[in-house]
């Protein structure tokens, strides 16, 4: 009898070869452009990650009642009745989760809402003066280029992907339009967006490989928790015994290529014409749901 920890088999070695080339990549081209003073992190400095060319007091307002947000919705999902789910494992298929406590932190929106809550934390404490070591200031840019990226991941993924398909297949989804659901997947776009409009942040292209990081991490976690934890994948495109697994892994580090990017030109485009960053937060409506759509 093959143990099980063999039995995944090629499919497991495939994926985590992947991986691991792309983690490779990322710390060589980092430790490339940073040797060449392409990263600028000679602007991580208290003025720059606490100071505002829009309103100081608004940036601190923003950034307190986000952060006070983000810590209510946590505790609330952290104390909130068992979350049943659809779980994928690599050795028993489709299971039932129940996820409570902690166990509620493993998915991927919770994962970057409590990031925008480390990133909100270590900004307010900037803005009012807290001397950060510059390791933390590095690090507090590095979180507002991937939130503002995973932000509009995750609306996007929401509005246009799970809540139509959930809805054409039957299964429940209301719950994903109770107040702290929407503040998770509406929320911390509009925050982040506010966040962009006031500080002095960039999103930076020689940042790019921390995404890319961000990405790994979660993967790394992921099969961790498979493992270790619940006993299955929360998303069925990280159960790398599938067909196709290489494929998704690849969809997957693209997918959080492309927000980096879209991110990347907004802020541009920000950057150019400064007015549209007050037109940023309205229009960033259309890629939002606030009312569960009616079955068609």
């Amino acid at each position: 009898r093959i143990p099980k920890t063999f039995s995944r088999g090629m499919g497991f070695a495939e994926v985590a070869a992947l991986v691991g080339g792309i983690a490779g990549l990322c710390a060589y081209k980092t430790a490339q452009w940073h040797s060449e003073g392409m990263m600028d992190w000679e602007k991580a400095t208290i003025e720059h990650a606490g100071g505002s060319d829009v309103s100081w007091a608004a940036l601190v307002a923003l950034r307190a009642g986000a952060l006070s947000l983000i810590l209510t919705v946590l505790a609330i999902i952290y104390t909130n009745p068992p979350l049943q789910i659809t779980g994928f494992s690599t050795t028993k298929g489709e299971l039932k989760l129940f996820l409570t406590g902690m166990r509620r932190f493993g998915t991927f929106t919770v994962w970057c809402w409590t990031a925008q809550g480390v990133y909100f934390a270590l900004a307010l404490a900037s803005s009012l003066g807290v001397a950060l070591p510059q390791p933390l200031i590095c690090l507090q840019w590095i979180l507002f280029e991937v939130s503002l990226a995973m932000a509009l991941l995750v609306t996007i993924i929401v509005t246009f992907v799970l809540v139509p398909v959930g809805i054409k297949r039957g299964h429940p989804v209301h719950f994903m339009f109770t107040w702290y659901v929407l503040a998770m997947h509406n929320g911390n776009t509009l925050l982040m967006i506010l966040e962009l409009v006031l500080n002095r942040f960039d999103i930076h292209a020689y940042h790019y490989p921390t995404v890319l990081a961000y990405g790994i991490l979660y993967v790394l976690f992921a099969w961790a928790n498979e493992r270790y934890g619940v006993g299955a994948f929360y998303y069925f495109f990280l159960d790398y015994t599938r067909p196709y697994a290489l494929f998704a892994y690849l969809g997957l580090f693209a997918a959080v290529s492309v927000f980096y990017w879209m991110a990347f030109w907004i802020d541009v485009l920000f950057e150019s014409y400064r007015v549209i960053g007050w037109v940023l937060v309205p229009a960033s409506n259309a890629i939002m749901l606030w009312r569960m759509p009616e079955k068609k």
